[in-house]
């Protein structure tokens, strides 16, 4: 040991994998799910489901101490998450957000129609929540670096399929996805995760629940 270095020989021609890195998502077919969200070219997500496994993924990374800025029409999905974060905080336009060095989570949890482009900087991770979606966008979703599915009917399961070009009988599970399970897609490939929040996580995201249930009554 050096300088605080473990060193560890290996046995000639041995393999090791790669370590794991990113934000966990949940858990996969294989183990852990983690997405790499933070990369030199940036990244961009499309979630078209419920907004449950943004909601993880944004108290995951604040969690980090990596910034978070959500753009949104309806602050009470987030603002419990966000509450007492240094480095988190929610915006009601583009024009709210402060630029950060480094690495940093954009949300847009806008209404689609009069979305304004926000350009993506390196580093950068943007993920635009779409809750409500057509099939004729499935194509634009295709586009993205990654995209996050709920349950789809088995007929919308295949024009799935189609747009990300994946192998035959891939995406049936697509529509047998219990509340708690969701499919992250990328090109050509498909994996299915089921989030595994901590009991503190957990309480977080029912006080987010709660809270925009609390609002949309308000707003009827």
């Amino acid at each position: 040991m050096r300088n605080g270095i473990v060193g560890l020989e290996l046995a000639p021609g041995a393999q090791v994998d790669a370590p794991a890195s990113g934000v966990r998502l949940g858990g996969g077919q294989t183990g852990p799910l983690s997405l790499r969200l933070f990369r030199s070219a940036g990244t961009r997500v499309a979630l078209a489901a419920r907004v449950l496994p943004v909601q993880l993924l944004v108290v995951r990374t604040t969690a980090a101490g990596t910034p978070v800025q959500v753009v949104t029409s309806r602050p009470p999905l987030w603002e419990p998450l966000l509450r007492g974060a240094a480095h988190g905080r929610v915006v009601p336009d583009p024009g709210g957000l402060q630029a950060t060095g480094g690495p940093s989570l954009l949300v847009d949890d806008r209404p689609a129609v009069g979305r304004t482009a926000v350009e993506i900087r390196p580093w950068q991770c943007r993920i635009d929540v779409r809750t409500q979606w057509t099939p004729a966008e499935l194509p634009g979703f295709g586009r993205y670096d990654i995209a996050v599915f709920g349950a789809v009917p088995p007929e919308i399961a295949v024009l799935v399929s189609r747009a990300f070009a994946l192998p035959r009988g891939a995406a049936d599970p697509l529509s047998r996805l219990d509340a708690g399970s969701f499919a992250v897609l990328r090109h050509g490939h498909v994996d299915y995760v089921s989030l595994d929040p901590t009991a503190a996580e957990g309480q977080l995201l029912d006080q987010a629940r709660g809270a925009g249930a609390a609002s949309a009554r308000l707003l009827r």
